[in-house]
Order: structure tokens, then C-alpha cells, then sequence
């Protein structure tokens, strides 16, 4: 059975342009959602701040000098003082070596931190264990800085790090020196609260610098600039 289909077909070209037209009050309201979602973007990027920062690591110091004891020999590191303070002069570890059992003593008294696990294998010269003292009268960290970034670090910067309870301490930059050993690098010296000692959990501690604070808008600026 043959189908007859109907065309309809729009002649008239005001038929035409009443379709093909946008109505007016869609394009102002358009034009305005744009308007208004872009100074949105625009106001939220100059609110939210943007922190660069430098990754580094910190070497802790402490006057009195915190006590590194390292292994003697090959062997195995055997804890005898389960106390994480101990009295200066203290046998704290022994290591098993062959058939001898060597004693490794405090210097100091102080919160000791382990480097290295009971009944653990251990390599001549690796670090066992620290102990801090008990009376610190002051306190640094240095941290070893590409050259490149010398010019972005100012006294008083602010330096943080985190320990392994995940609480947040801050320090600052007090020096920045020449780095003997390489000169693509400097060293850098940071003070810390002496309190900040009783809360570290190594003798090297992942900080950052931060070198630079401020909105996001400005930092674009910045790039848009350089």
C-alpha cells in the first residue's frame, strides 16, 4: 500500500525569520549569566591563596648537641632500654657483632629517637639511634638549597614542616650561606621553638620554604608580567 507523505515546506520569509530569531531578552540574559559567572571566577581568584613553595630537607641541630650513635661494625642492633628518656650514661642498644655483644651508651640525658628497629640488620656507620637533650638551649635546622632559589630566600621566611602525628611547626630563615661542598647550592639555617624538638620523630625532616604568598589572580598577573 503506497504511503503519501505531506511536505510542508516555509515559503515565507517572515515565517522564516520569526524562526531563525533569537529572542532579545535571551541574549541579554545569556550575556549576563556569562558576565556574572566570570567576575564570579575572577573575585574567587583573588581570595583563594596561592603558596609557593621549596621542598626541602632539614638537618636538626640543638645546643647542647643532639647525640648520634651510629654502628660500630656489621651486626645486629639488639634495644635493651625500652624508655623513650634515659639518664646520660646509659646503656640504651648492644650490638651483636660475630660473637660480642657491644655496648652502645647516652652521652646526654635525654629523649632518645630510633633510627632503626629492634633485632635489626644493620651496616657499619648507619645511624641507630639520637638522643636529645633534656635542656635545649637552642635550637636550628639546615637545609641544603639549589642557587637558582637564592633570591628567593629572605630572612625571616617561613619554613614548616610536619611531624608523624601530622601537627604542623613553623620556623624561620635566619641565615643564608655559601655551601662549601657545591657551589650550585646554599645552605640555609633555620631556628626553631626549642619546644619544636620534643615532637620530632627523626633526625631529618621533610620541610618546605615558603617563598612566596599570595592570590591566585596575582599570581597570574605575575606570570602574565614576566
Amino acid at each position: 500500500m503506497e504511503q503519501n507523505t505531506k511536505h510542508i515546506e516555509l515559503r515565507s520569509e517572515k515565517v522564516r525569520n520569526i524562526i531563525g530569531t533569537i529572542p532579545p531578552f535571551l541574549l541579554r540574559q545569556g550575556t549576563g549569566i556569562i558576565a556574572f559567572v566570570l567576575l564570579l571566577m575572577l573575585l574567587i581568584s583573588t581570595i583563594i591563596p596561592y603558596r609557593k613553595t621549596i621542598a626541602v630537607q632539614l638537618h636538626l641541630h640543638t645546643v647542647p648537641k643532639i647525640q648520634k650513635v651510629y654502628a660500630p661494625a656489621d651486626g645486629i642492633v639488639l634495644f635493651q632500654n625500652p624508655q623513650n628518656t634515659i639518664a646520660k650514661n646509659t646503656t640504651i642498644a648492644h650490638l651483636q657483632y660475630e660473637n660480642k655483644l657491644i655496648p652502645l651508651k647516652t652521652t646526654v640525658k635525654g629523649k632518645v629517637i630510633k633510627n632503626t628497629g629492634n633485632n635489626s640488620i644493620v651496616k657499619k656507620g648507619e645511624l641507630l639511634f639520637l638522643v636529645v637533650p633534656e635542656n635545649i638551649k637552642y635550637c636550628y635546622a639546615e637545609a641544603i638549597v639549589p642557587q637558582d632559589f637564592k633570591h628567593l630566600l629572605k630572612k625571616e621566611t617561613t619554613v614548616n614542616y610536619t611531624n608523624s602525628n601530622n601537627v604542623l611547626f613553623e620556623g624561620h630563615i635566619k641565615k643564608v650561606c655559601p655551601y662549601p661542598v657545591d657551589n650550585y647550592f646554599v645552605k640555609v639555617i633555620v631556628t626553631f621553638n626549642c619546644n619544636t624538638f620534643d615532637n620530632f620523630s627523626a633526625p631529618i625532616l621533610q620541610g618546605q620554604i615558603l617563598v612566596k604568598k599570595s592570590s591566585y589572580f596575582s599570581y597570574f598577573l605575575d606570570n602574565i608580567n614576566n
